[in-house]
């Protein structure tokens, strides 16, 4: 069936991971090939890494292949910087204490519920003494 999406005419698709029937989105009706389903759009990125992943093995491993003298070149020129910048980090620091002050005391309320919910789930352990008894 034909549609007029953007001026466009746009006929349904087939998606081509679960099969059904679907109106590309008028962004780029030619190109989409994949339904909105949350599940088909997962497996539609999924495949996209996989495939950046293997046309581009060596990514990741830029500091390996790089190797030592590259990395102790680097650190030296990083320690040159920071003794040559040395109020940066203080300033930056004042900046934003105040929003670093909110998200530890958010961090730490996560970490404590976190703790409570593991302790509470835990089964509890007969004392030592009925144990060697």
């Amino acid at each position: 069936m034909l549609y007029l999406v953007a001026g466009l005419i746009v006929m349904e698709k087939n998606c081509v991971i679960c099969n059904k029937i679907f109106t590309p989105t008028k962004y780029r009706p030619q190109a989409q090939e994949v339904c909105s389903d949350p599940v088909c759009q997962h497996k539609r990125q999924l495949e996209n890494m996989k495939r950046w992943r293997r046309n581009n093995p060596h990514y990741f491993r830029q500091d390996e292949i790089r190797g030592v003298y590259w990395r102790e070149l680097y650190r030296r020129r990083i320690r040159r910087w920071r003794k040559e910048h040395p109020e940066y980090f203080k300033k930056y620091r004042d900046r934003y204490k105040a929003q670093h002050r909110e998200y530890m005391r958010e961090y730490m309320r996560r970490y404590r519920n976190v703790k409570k919910r593991m302790l509470q789930q835990a089964e509890p352990q007969p004392p030592i003494s009925d144990i060697l008894s």
